[in-house]
C-alpha cells in the first residue's frame, strides 16, 4: 500500500507539474497571439517571455513548437520564433474559404434561427456599437461573437467546427482589420446579415455575409502591400 501510495505522489511531483508549466506556457503566448499582443512577424524572444513567465526556457520552446504545428508560429533556423505572417494567397485562400462557410451559415441561419438566436445576434451588434472606438481588442472580441453567433444559429454542427478551426488563420489577420469594426461600412454590412436572418431571407443572408468577408479580404491586402513583395 506504502508503495503504491508513493508512485503516485512520485508522478503527481514529477509529471503533472511539467506538463502544468508547458500548459500555461502555451495558452499564454498563443492567447498573446490570438488577441493580437503579438503581431505578425513579431520576434518572439524565449529568454524576455521565460524571465516574465517566472518560467525557464524550455517550456517556452516547448509551447512555441506546439503553436508553430498549429500554424501560429514559425520557427526558423539560428533566428528564433516569430508569429507567422501570411503570403497574399494564404490570405486569399483563407477569406475565401471563410465566405464560403459564413455564406452558408447564414443561409442557415434565416431558416434555423430560434428568436432567441435572433436576439443574441442584434444583442452582439448593439453591444459592440456601445465599446470606446479605441478599445480595439474589445472591438475584435464583439466582432467576432457575431459572427460565431450567426453561425451557431444555423444549427449545422460540422460547419461550425470548420469555422472555428478557422479562427487560429483568421487571428493572424484581425491585426490589419482592428480599426474596422465601427465604421459605417462595416455597421451596414452586420446589419444587412442580421436582418436578412431575422426576416427569414437565406438568398439575401448569403449574399451579405459572403459580401462582407470578400470586402475584408480587399482591405486587408489594401493594409498590406508589403506582402506583395514576398511572392
Amino acid at each position: 500500500m506504502f508503495l503504491v501510495v508513493w508512485c503516485i505522489v512520485y508522478t503527481v511531483m514529477f509529471f503533472e507539474r511539467p506538463s502544468s508549466i508547458r500548459e500555461a506556457a502555451y495558452r499564454h503566448l498563443r492567447s498573446a497571439i490570438l488577441t493580437g499582443l503579438l503581431e505578425p512577424g513579431e520576434r518572439i524572444s524565449e529568454p524576455a517571455f521565460a524571465e516574465t513567465l517566472g518560467l525557464s526556457r524550455t517550456p517556452i520552446r516547448e509551447a512555441l513548437q506546439s503553436l508553430a504545428k498549429e500554424g501560429l508560429v514559425e520557427i526558423i533556423a539560428h533566428k528564433g520564433a516569430r508569429v507567422r505572417q501570411l503570403s497574399v494567397k494564404e490570405i486569399e485562400e483563407v477569406y475565401q474559404v471563410r465566405a464560403i462557410l459564413e455564406s452558408e451559415a447564414a443561409r442557415l441561419a434565416a431558416c434555423n434561427a430560434t428568436e432567441s438566436e435572433i436576439r443574441a445576434i442584434f444583442g452582439t451588434l448593439e453591444h459592440l456599437g456601445t465599446l470606446d472606438p479605441n478599445d480595439f481588442a474589445a472591438q475584435r472580441q464583439a466582432d467576432m461573437r457575431f459572427h460565431s453567433c450567426f453561425v451557431a444559429a444555423g444549427h449545422n454542427g460540422t460547419l461550425e467546427r470548420l469555422f472555428n478551426d478557422l479562427q487560429s488563420s483568421l487571428s493572424l489577420l484581425r491585426t490589419y482589420t482592428s480599426n474596422l469594426s465601427q465604421t459605417p461600412e462595416t455597421q451596414a454590412q452586420h446589419l444587412a446579415i442580421a436582418e436578412a436572418i431575422q426576416h427569414k431571407q437565406p438568398e439575401a443572408a448569403a449574399s451579405a455575409a459572403k459580401t462582407h468577408v470578400l470586402r475584408f479580404m480587399t482591405l486587408v491586402l489594401e493594409k498590406q502591400p508589403r506582402l506583395k513583395d514576398q511572392q
